[in-house]
């Protein structure tokens, strides 16, 4: 059995097939059925007859009847006819095309007896465009029938493209390919249709957007094949019903302003006019795209004025029936924009809680602004949505707004008053997260605070508590309050799963996850952000940028267990999402890792233009909390990279200098994460400008502080830091005191590439380190040597005995300190050797303190005489 509307190619694949059993040696019968089959004796006749012309063991049995049929009846031919076929060894095929003619005729008995009384040799092959009416369970329940549908016969992409290229001199762009198998939805005479027109138009390249079932080619099909042959009640309901994109029985009857939809929608499926099942249960119905298209262009034409009322009695049956979206689409079709805003308003908390945040905003931006104007719950939901998309001129614009038109209703007592106490609840807490994203955390915590303080009456959104709690969080961690981290991301996740909206529990991971890093509890880190990720998949699969929320601060973790190809693993997936929706943090995390990726490589360029890139987005978004972020990295890379001029300058230009953190003594402000960051740039800019007394003043108030409010890997940056202006002022066993206390603290949390990416000094200091606790099997000391095998190898030289003095020099080489003296071998000054290697006259001074360290004398001239002896300068 084939079944599929006109067009779709069965005639044509029953002649291929026909001729291929032709070829095998059977027996092949055809008829193609018209209203004169309707009666039983007609068909069986007509049948007869196509036997007679193939088979030999039909011979005579025409003769026999033809003149006397008062004689035989109907059931006599079917029956002979098969005892013919059974009766010859050859197997016969019999086709029976456009079976939809005779469907609910009498002739449909004599098919049936045919099919009841087929010998084992027979085949049939019935095509039609509709439903047959045959009752055919029984055969099916014994899998003795082949059902084949449009959905067999339509083309697939690549079919699409063969054919093309068949008829075209060149190849078809496979972008106008996908764009024509949309639209035709594999409907062969429909891509017959446009290949035509293209050879017609071979360069107009905008011919597609044009291919609609409006297109004239397309239009007489339809009109002359399909909806002409239609009786005047069926082509008055397809009509209107063709202005639903989807439909039900009982959506029809109340759009369409009737009762018997039902029975009309099967007799269009039975007459095969182009109708689609969307379930299995038969309940909603679609038209092909095309045909719809017709449809629509003729009821324009011949009845003008009607869509809209129609529109507007969908969209009113499909809001009872809680379709708030489609309801929604079909308002504004009806040129009902207030019921339209009406729909979104009344829904608008509820779509925001489920996670459809931008079907939501998409639908908003279709009404007029002076419409959404009179809505401020709609307005506050689109403002939380604005918040999470960084766009927070706009979003601090519709809360202004909201308040306004609030401040309005208050006045004029045409809203409930409980609803307006519950809104005036809702811009506090738009303004919390529009204070979240633009980093005011002091400001961020009192509001929270005062909404949380038992005051206030959350009602039925427990949502919304527990994105108050997540934000509490984060304005604390931001501030290194960490006592309550663990208890208000309890709170959050029971608020969240009070209201079953899992991808909540996504945004609590998003924050809680890097305050359990601050707090040095690398591994629940970790995992908490791992299981979010997972969340995020399973709610909207592995492209959603949902999961950018977690992905990208996981991928930092990765990094910094030195775990880099699951980091990059997740930086190339998720930094290309991150930017649609979320939280600043994963924005930082992202960019920051992909550049330390990206030096790691020794891509240079492209890890400063990331960092770039990063802050274009920050300033742009006015998130100073990445622009500064991205900005100290980049800082600290040009450093790394013995830039120490281009660093200055470009510190003052991103205002990295004149921060308060630089300079301010503890207990004036309260500290928070970013007065952090900017504090180790300006300590890293005074060390390359040798201002190391200011320096290491700073550092040592800030690791002070920090190893006080245990924040562990902040802490541990700062110890680093410390040991490293200790060493470039001469206190090697102080530097050292300073570099275990950072192991010491990095050693539970795993904190790898805090000291991997300092590079030299540090490197050296810990291989020092190492060898001198070689010995050691506690905690420390091992992860000490783990650090130490990571290291990048450094090779090992010899030092040459001078036969006359038996020189022996105390440690290696390094490269850098050969290049320093044999420049200083040349006559050159310390501030002429930094500006021909880029560093300052403070780092050559620290890097000839560690050769007069390794010789063992502190004369410029007996050093580079003595080196020279050993063979080390020229």
């Amino acid at each position: 059995m084939l079944q599929a509307p006109a067009g779709y190619g069965k005639t044509s694949l029953l002649q291929q097939w026909a001729n291929h059993c032709l070829a095998a040696g059977d027996s092949v019968a055809w008829i193609s059925l018209d209203a004169r089959h309707r009666d039983p004796m007609a068909f069986a006749s007509h049948l007869n007859m196509a036997l007679e012309e193939h088979r030999e063991s039909g011979r005579g049995l025409v003769e026999r009847t033809a003149g006397s049929q008062h004689y035989y009846g109907w059931q006599a031919l079917i029956q002979q006819i098969c005892e013919r076929v059974d009766d010859n060894p050859c197997r016969c095929r019999i086709i029976i095309d456009d079976i939809h003619q005779i469907a609910e005729s009498p002739a449909l008995d004599a098919l049936q007896a045919l099919i009841d009384e087929a010998p084992s040799g027979m085949q049939l092959v019935l095509a039609t465009r509709g439903e047959a009416g045959l009752p055919l369970g029984r055969i099916r329940a014994h899998h003795e029938m082949l059902e084949l549908g449009a959905s067999d016969l339509r083309f697939v992409e690549d079919e699409t493209q063969a054919y093309l290229k068949s008829k075209a001199d060149t190849d078809t762009d496979i972008d106008q390919v996908r764009l024509l198998q949309d639209r035709s939805e594999g409907w062969i005479v429909g891509i017959k249709l446009f290949s035509m027109a293209l050879s017609l138009e071979p360069e107009n390249q905008r011919i597609l957007e044009s291919f609609t079932g409006e297109r004239r080619q397309i239009a007489d099909f339809f009109l002359e094949d399909v909806f002409a042959r239609q009786p005047d009640e069926l082509q008055d309901f397809l009509l209107r019903s063709s202005l639903l994109e989807q439909f039900s029985p009982a959506l029809c009857d109340a759009a369409l302003e009737h009762t018997g939809s039902r029975e009309l929608i099967a007799r269009c499926e039975a007459s095969g006019l182009f109708l689609q099942t969307m379930d299995q249960t038969r309940s909603w119905y679609r038209y092909h795209h095309l045909f719809a298209g017709f449809l629509r262009r003729q009821l324009q034409d011949r009845r003008p004025g009607v869509a809209a009322a129609i529109y507007r009695r969908a969209a009113q049956w499909l809001t009872a029936s809680g379709n708030h979206v489609e309801a929604f689409d079909y308002a504004i079709k009806g040129q009902d924009p207030i019921y339209a805003a009406d729909i979104l308003d009344q829904n608008c908390e509820a779509m925001f809680a489920a996670g459809l945040q931008p079907t939501l905003q998409l639908l908003a931006s279709q009404l007029p602004a002076h419409i959404l104007a009179l809505y401020p719950r709609l307005m506050l939901s689109l403002a939380w949505r604005l918040t999470a998309q960084w766009r927070l001129s706009e979003a601090r614009s519709l809360v202004a707004v909201a308040e306004r038109r609030l401040d309005e209703l208050a006045r004029s007592s045409e809203a409930d008053p409980a609803d307006l106490k519950w809104l005036r609840l809702v811009v506090s807490h738009r303004e919390t997260q529009i204070a979240h994203a633009s980093y005011e955390v002091e400001a961020l915590e009192n509001q929270c605070s005062s909404a949380l303080d038992g005051r206030l009456d959350f009602g039925n959104s427990p949502y919304l508590m527990g994105s108050f709690q997540n934000s509490l969080q984060y304005a604390q961690r931001e501030q290194y309050k960490l006592s309550k981290i663990d208890r208000l991301d309890a709170l959050a996740r029971e608020q969240v799963q009070r209201t079953g909206a899992v991808h909540g529990e996504v945004f609590i991971a998003g924050i809680s996850g890097p305050s359990l890093f601050l707090m040095g509890q690398s591994e629940r880190a970790k995992a908490m952000l791992q299981s979010g990720l997972e969340v995020a998949q399973r709610v909207g699969g592995r492209d959603d940028p949902l999961g950018a929320v977690v992905a990208t601060t996981l991928a930092s973790l990765h990094y910094e267990f030195n775990e880099i190809e699951r980091a990059q693993a997740l930086i190339d997936h998720y930094v290309p999402l991150m930017t649609s929706a979320g939280f600043v943090d994963q924005l930082l995390n992202g960019w920051v890792t992909r550049a330390r990726l990206q030096l790691l490589r020794g891509d240079h360029e492209d890890c400063l233009g990331t960092l770039d890139i990063a802050a274009e987005f920050g300033s742009r978004h006015e998130l100073d909390r990445l622009r500064i972020g991205v900005s100290a990295e980049h800082l600290r890379v040009m450093l790394k990279l013995g830039r120490p001029d281009d660093a200055a300058r470009f510190a003052r230009r991103r205002g990295l200098s004149s921060h308060r953190a630089a300079n301010l003594t503890r207990g004036q402000f309260k500290y928070t994460v970013l007065d952090g960051v900017l504090a180790m740039a300006n300590c890293r800019l005074m060390a390359a400008d040798d201002q190391f007394g200011d320096a290491l003043i700073l550092a040592r108030q800030w690791r002070s502080f920090l190893t006080a409010a245990q924040a562990v890997p902040a802490a541990v940056e700062w110890d680093i830091l410390f040991a490293e202006l200790l060493l470039m002022s001469g206190e090697r066993l102080s530097a050292q005191r300073a570099l275990a206390q950072a192991l010491a603290k990095a050693a539970p949390a795993r904190l790898l590439r805090r000291f991997l990416d300092e590079g030299e000094p540090i490197a050296g200091l810990l291989r020092q380190m190492a060898q001198a606790e070689a010995v050691k099997e506690d905690a420390v000391s091992l992860f000490l040597r783990e650090i130490v095998g990571l290291l990048e190898p450094v090779e090992e030289q010899r030092d040459d005995e001078d036969d006359e003095d038996s020189i022996a020099i105390c440690g290696r080489m390094t490269n850098r300190e050969i290049e320093i003296l044999s420049m200083a071998g040349a006559g050159m000054l310390n501030r002429q050797i930094g500006e021909q290697l880029g560093l300052t006259e403070g780092t050559v001074k620290w890097y000839l303190q560690q050769v007069y360290d390794k010789v063992g004398i502190r004369n410029r001239k007996q050093v580079v005489a003595r080196v020279r002896r050993l063979g080390l300068i020229p």
